[in-house]
């Protein structure tokens, strides 16, 4: 076969030799020879007998044969500035398709192919990504795969050569293709040890570092995955579900060559924790319009999500839609990405949200599914700030869910992560476990403000805080009658702020131990709390600035604090702190302390008491 190829004197055309495949390996032996000649002005003519093995769809061995279709990738170094240029070979036609499909005739061409310079191939050719002079094996398209084999050979399956082209700009002589990935063939079992691979529509595996999804519709088994090789000192978090039940699973010391196909039978428990359940909304009555928003600062390819219907397949969710109609009760829909953040300040604070409208919906599962699309269930870190800002924000028509948990399991904080995440969420009754022991500036800041709903507050256990980490956190709470226990022993600046403000209902205060006080640290705390008769017991000696400033403002109910302040003269320590208090009440201190008379200091009207230690 001879090709002539004259294209502004800066094109040669690259013909490919014979590439043969066995199981999984695949070669490409050259041409019989290059015969690359000069035409005028500087035109190359490249004249050879080509043919390639395939190295197409897989047969349930392992074996190898060309489709129609195919293309493979050359990355190769070009005179022109001497980087890394790619060029895609023409789709395999049928006609080029020879020996039952395992050799093909192949064609590409090359824009200024530097003499002897570095060349890969790579097959198939969209497992290349990148720019020009900075190419890369996309591993990335191993994300999301369908559990087909069919699919793997078509867009996964990668192998490779690496080498030089000749002095001439010719092919080498001969070329080998390695396979890099490990095919897997999964049959589930759950813990009775029955098969339930045909009811599997998700299933997750990660190493803790990246993760590999597979999304189908139920059906027959095995479930094949393409990963790259894994080595037995790799931990391996293995997660699937039906839809409606989740079950999880750590492997180690397994090894996963390349070039194998290996048949893996696994026995999965359920989750009980609930951690593999992706965050999923459900609708209440039928008729729930739910959708994502994306917030303006993302370009095209940030910021995206997939969603799940009723425990469907997943897809990728239109930015541009007007949201996924439940039309039933018990209708659910799920989500899941691969973002760090979902809002941000960009001249002012913007963020993408998460929605319910016309009907209410409950609201569970794993919050993390939306930073670690496949290893959710594993993930406890959250590494931006504005992490979740305002995601749910203002959106009355979010339930909590009898039995079903909202999870929120992330250990570490960035700055303003939750900030205002639920605030408005007038339906919600009962907040989510917050296990983070050290805080972050702002982390909880107006997280509940004004959830109205929300009776049912578990305790706070973090031992380090941070400035502003409580502020405003459960502002506007008029359902809450019981605080959360607060457990740090050591306060951050302004860190309870308003926390409890307008908390209308709230008889039951959280303890105040600590005895060391630093700015502002209550400024507002119980500010208008209206039915608060008792407040707790305030043991620091030594107060700091505004440390008390407006704490009690507004509590019409007050009747009784003790405080054992014996030094108050930090500035604006308790300014105004009794502001629209009751004019009758008890205040206890230690003998001897003098108080001044009045909202700043003890009210007129008060009865004033010696404390005595229990």
């Amino acid at each position: 076969m001879v090709v002539t190829m004259k294209r502004y004197s800066i094109l040669a055309l690259v013909l490919l030799g014979v590439l043969s495949c066995s199981g999984l390996k695949e070669e490409i032996p050259g041409p019989a020879g290059n015969d690359v000649q000069a035409g005028e002005d500087g035109v190359v003519t490249l004249t050879t007998t080509i043919s390639l093995g395939d190295t197409r769809a897989l047969d349930a061995d392992g074996v190898k044969t060309f489709a129609p279709g195919d293309q493979v990738a050359f990355l190769y170094t070009t005179t022109l500035m001497d980087i890394q240029h790619r060029a895609v070979s023409e789709p395999l036609a049928a006609g080029n398709i020879l020996d039952g499909g395992k050799k093909a005739l192949l064609t590409v061409s090359l824009l200024m192919p530097k003499p002897g310079g570095d060349l890969t191939v790579v097959y198939p050719a969209s497992m290349v990504t990148g720019r020009i002079g900075h190419f890369e094996m996309n591993y990335g398209a191993l994300a999301h795969q369908d559990g087909t084999l069919a699919s793997i050979a078509a867009n996964l399956d990668l192998a490779t050569y690496t080498g030089s082209l000749t002095a001439n700009t010719e092919l080498p002589a001969s070329m080998t293709l390695s396979n890099q990935l490990a095919l897997t063939a999964f049959t589930i079992e759950n813990a009775s040890g029955e098969d339930i691979t045909s009811s599997i529509t998700t299933l997750n595996i990660s190493d803790g570092t990246n993760g590999y999804s597979v999304s189908r519709t139920p059906g027959t088994g095995p479930i094949y995955m393409a990963l790259p090789p894994v080595s037995a000192d790799k931990t391996l978090f293995l997660s699937a579900d039906n839809g409606s039940t989740y079950y999880r699973k750590t492997v180690t010391g397994k090894t996963l060559g390349a070039g194998k196909l290996y048949p893996v039978e696994v026995e999965m428990p359920v989750d009980e924790t609930g951690l593999s359940e992706p965050l999923t909304i459900e609708a209440k009555t039928g008729g729930a319009t739910v959708g994502y928003h994306k917030a303006f600062f993302f370009s095209a390819n940030e910021g995206n999500v997939q969603y799940s219907l009723n425990g469907g397949p997943w897809t990728d969710y239109d930015n541009d839609q007007s949201g996924i109609v439940l039309e039933n009760a018990g209708d659910k829909i799920s989500f899941r990405g691969n973002n760090a953040y979902y809002g941000r300040y960009q001249s002012g604070y913007a963020n993408s949200y998460i929605y319910a409208d016309y009907q209410e919906c409950y609201l569970y599962g794993n919050v993390m599914s939306l930073v670690n699309a496949t290893n959710f269930a594993m993930e406890d870190s959250i590494t931006e700030s504005h992490a979740f800002y305002r995601l749910f924000a203002d959106e009355p028509h979010f339930l909590s869910h009898a039995t079903k948990p909202l999870l929120l399991p992330a250990n570490t904080l960035a700055s303003n992560c939750y900030y205002a995440m639920f605030s408005g969420c007038t339906g919600l009754t009962r907040a989510p476990v917050l296990p983070a022991q050290n805080l972050a500036y702002a982390c909880y800041e107006e997280m509940f403000k004004n959830c109205t709903g929300l009776v049912e507050v578990p305790a706070l256990p973090a031992q380090t805080l941070a400035s502003n980490c409580y502020n405003s956190m459960f502002s506007g709470c008029t359902g809450l009658v019981s605080a959360p226990a607060i457990g740090a022993e050591v306060l951050a600046t302004q860190c309870c702020v308003n926390m409890f403000k307008g908390c209308s209902s709230l008889t039951t205060p959280p303890q105040l131990p600590v005895t060391t006080l630093v700015y502002a640290c209550y400024e507002q705390m119980f500010m208008d709390c209206t039915s608060l008769i008792t407040a707790p017991t305030l043991p620091a000696q030594t107060l700091a600035t505004s440390c008390y400033q407006n704490m009690f403002w507004g509590c019409s109910s007050l009747e009784r604090v003790v405080c054992l302040a014996t030094d108050r003269t930090a500035t604006d320590c308790t300014l105004s702190w009794f502001y629209q208090t009751p004019e009758t009440g008890t205040f206890v201190k230690p003998s001897g302390v003098e108080w001044p008379e009045g909202t700043s200091g003890i009210p007129a009207g008060w009865t004033v008491e010696t404390y005595v230690a229990p």
